[in-house]
């Protein structure tokens, strides 16, 4: 069979028709479809990873529901230790009575920093000074041990000894201590 040349140019024209086709189908319909496809799988691994992290706060949520009714017993029992009225009123009297009963005579306590509590709202946290010019360190580590068991509250963070010349047996202490107050 032979084509004439009007069969030809149409058969032509058809193919370039066709190729013209294929190409505005490609670079117009289908490269979008795949930028976007890429795109919106890029979206969704996104979106898994968050769906992923709120299960998990969903989980801790439902761990710390579980663990309320034993957090507010804990909080019930801090506030049940600590003294109502100003903490300038009763701590360094409560530290010198602490300390006097055990032994030692001379007890200074001197607030020297506060700042909230991390882990409780409503809270701060005192530090103190505490300053016991002559005392003997047997008779002080006995009434040191005896406080920090008496007043759970407190937490001694540092002490400084210092030797007296004259007196061999008696030293200069200085401790540290913070405690817990509420607001």
């Amino acid at each position: 069979m032979k084509l004439n040349k009007d069969q030809k140019q149409k058969i032509i024209l058809g193919v370039m028709l066709m190729g013209g086709i294929l190409y505005v189908t490609d670079e117009f319909l289908l490269t979008p479809l795949a930028t976007e496809r890429a795109a919106l799988a890029k979206e969704m691994s996104a979106d898994e990873l968050n769906v992923r992290r709120m299960r998990g706060e969903i989980a801790r949520g439902r761990d710390l529901g579980l663990k309320s009714p034993e957090a507010k017993k804990k909080i019930a029992q801090i506030d049940s230790m600590i003294p109502d009225g100003s903490p300038i009123a009763w701590c360094p009297p409560k530290i010198a009575d602490t300390f006097k009963a055990l032994g030692v005579e001379r007890v200074a306590a001197r607030m020297s920093n506060e700042s909230p509590e991390k882990d409780l709202n409503g809270y701060r946290r005192l530090v103190w000074s505490i300053e016991l010019p002559q005392v003997d360190f047997a008779t002080f580590t006995y009434a040191l041990a005896d406080f920090e068991n008496k007043e759970p509250l407190f937490e001694f963070t540092g002490f400084e000894i210092q030797a007296q010349g004259d007196h061999v047996d008696l030293q200069r202490m200085t401790l540290t201590v913070q405690n817990i107050i509420k607001l």
